[in-house]
């Protein structure tokens, strides 16, 4: 289960009970496995559920991992597990929403974990990216007493997410500002060719790892135009949020060519970059960018 990127089902409705139980029956676990201590505290997937109910948030996506070999069936009942929740006034939002994210279990696999941002539909296949905050609280009874302020907070920025992505969408920059910025974004995943060509002595072989390239950068520029925009102009002022957009598609999902530098080839071949697939790096790198791009619109 990843903790940032995740796919998701395309109907923009609130789940049923009867829904959330099929797909994470770990959801309603009341008690934890048998083989906690007693500093163990169980945190009640669905007593968070009614509590963001209370305040307007509905559930809109459910989740769990699949089961071991070794697990039996109590274990599953357990199990980590995924709540998406939504105002109901924003189901509808053709570009994406401000979203609360839960991650939990109740067989000590997992912390608690809040992830609230703005989720929006990357391209055809519905992958969803997150730009906002994280929380993790472990299930520890000392760590109880402030879970209703942790609660509050997510529920405080996610209300407040829609206003932050507003921002950048009323914020231009010029061209070369783009090319920069997206650079700096590529940087959060990869080093940048220049810098690694420019830290060795010019008759050393170059460093051995993945670079981006002003090629690279270019290719973010002119791919994947959405059907209301036009590709970049480098005569026109670029829209910030469209160039956050890009830039964040292409680090995480990958697609793009960098320059390869292995062992076997020392002078480098250029490959295409792979999606991320650890969830701990995915969290990192999207809020780096989130941070980089926010900033430029402060």
């Amino acid at each position: 289960m990843v903790d940032l990127i995740y796919s998701r089902n395309s109907a923009n409705k609130a789940l049923t009970i009867g829904e959330i139980h099929e797909r994470a029956p770990a959801v309603f676990a009341e008690k934890p496995v048998e083989s906690v201590t007693d500093k163990y505290r169980h945190i009640s997937s669905f007593d968070v559920m009614q509590t963001l109910k209370f305040e307007g948030w509905l559930p809109v996506q459910a989740a769990q991992s699949a089961p071991t070999k070794r697990s039996n069936y109590q274990d599953r009942a357990h199990q980590r597990h995924l709540l998406a929740f939504a105002r109901e006034s924003d189901l509808e939002r053709p570009e994406g929403r401000p979203e609360i994210v839960l991650y939990n279990s109740s067989d000590k696999s997992s912390a608690l974990k809040l992830y609230d941002g703005f989720y929006r539909w990357i391209c055809s296949n519905s992958l969803v990216a997150g730009s906002g905050d994280f929380t993790r609280l472990k299930h520890l009874k000392s760590r109880m007493y402030n879970f209703d302020d942790i609660l509050q907070g997510a529920i405080t920025r996610a209300s407040g997410m829609g206003d932050r992505v507003d921002n950048l969408k009323d914020h231009s920059i010029t061209y070369d500002e783009a090319r920069h910025l997206i650079g700096v974004g590529l940087s959060a995943r990869w080093e940048s060719y220049r810098d690694m060509m420019t830290r060795i002595d010019p008759y050393d072989p170059m460093t051995q790892g993945t670079f981006w390239t002003e090629s690279t950068v270019s290719q973010i520029l002119e791919n994947c135009p959405r059907k209301s925009e036009q590709a970049f102009r480098s005569d026109q002022p670029v829209n910030l949020w469209q160039v956050f957009n890009r830039t964040q598609e292409f680090v995480m999902r990958g697609g793009i060519d960098l320059l390869s530098v292995t062992d076997r080839n020392k002078s480098g071949a250029f490959r295409r970059a792979r999606g991320i697939a650890d969830p701990r790096k995915a969290i990192t790198i999207n809020s780096d960018l989130w941070e980089t791009f926010e900033g430029v619109a402060a």
